[in-house]
């Protein structure tokens, strides 16, 4: 980890949307786990967990919890 996030291509068999804004994919998807939330390069939509916390953390204009 060097303060930013790396973006990657998300490939999966099948993805569906099953109502409204929700997706459904029929793989796991993995997060970068962080011990504090990150204090540059993020964008609107980075989520990571926080192993201090064990929570899940988004980012909008700072981070929040999800």
């Amino acid at each position: 980890y060097n303060g930013y996030f790396v973006m990657t291509q998300l490939k999966v068999n099948t993805i569906s949307k099953q109502s409204g804004n929700n997706i459904s994919m029929n793989c796991a998807l993995n997060l970068k786990n962080l011990s504090s939330d990150p204090s540059s390069g993020n964008a609107a939509g980075d989520i990571y967990y926080n192993t201090t916390t064990n929570k899940l953390r988004f980012y909008s204009s700072g981070w929040g919890n999800l």
